[in-house]
């Protein structure tokens, strides 16, 4: 019961979008969210430490289990108002999860009209081939596996924001990136 404790009190302290742990004003006007799906709390703050560390700017609406994953997605119940529950730039998410486990979680995600596009790279502690190609067969964008040694983490967590957050494009960028890319550099 501690890890939900503690993972509410992440979520209260990271997702309001303006301020985050460092007390730092985002100057981004609408920065992307990200729907992070992790029950264990120290790996969940953890990552968004290392987001904060290399200053990307995002919202990161933090679930515990599976089933709230499907509640925000949806909208239903706490999350039925959407500027509450913006729709994810990206969902990272763990295989091992309760109520709805991850790999049911990708199948209902990815049946889903609405919610087919979303990108969603799985974070594991697990290198079992079996679970990373069963993540793939239901459609995951991705799978990593978390390494143990933090400066990795770190770098892992840096390469992964910056790719899918900076430098992807999906369905909800698509009309805005001509705005958001970065300028092309002339080479000579």
């Amino acid at each position: 019961m501690g890890d939900v404790e503690n993972a509410a009190a992440i979520q209260t302290s990271w997702g309001d979008g303006t301020i985050d742990s460092l007390g730092s004003i985002s100057t981004r006007r609408n920065p992307p969210a990200i729907l992070l799906v992790e029950d264990d709390a120290s790996h969940a703050e953890l990552l968004m430490r290392c987001l904060v560390r290399h200053e990307i700017h995002c919202v990161v609406h933090h679930v515990v289990d599976g089933e709230g994953a499907m509640d925000y997605l949806l909208r239903r119940g706490k999350y039925s108002d959407p500027a509450a529950s913006p729709r994810p730039r990206i969902v990272l998410m763990d295989l091992r999860l309760p109520k709805i486990d991850g790999l049911e979680l990708l199948e209902q995600i990815k049946s889903c009209p609405s919610l087919q596009k979303t990108p969603i790279v799985v974070l594991t502690t697990s290198a079992m081939e079996s679970e990373i190609t069963k993540a793939y067969a239901r459609q995951a964008n991705s799978v990593l596996c978390k390494p143990t040694d933090y400066s990795e983490f770190v770098e892992m967590v840096d390469c992964l924001a910056r790719y899918w957050l900076q430098w992807n494009r999906n369905p909800w960028t698509a009309e805005s990136s001509a705005s958001s890319t970065p300028s092309s550099q002339s080479r000579q």
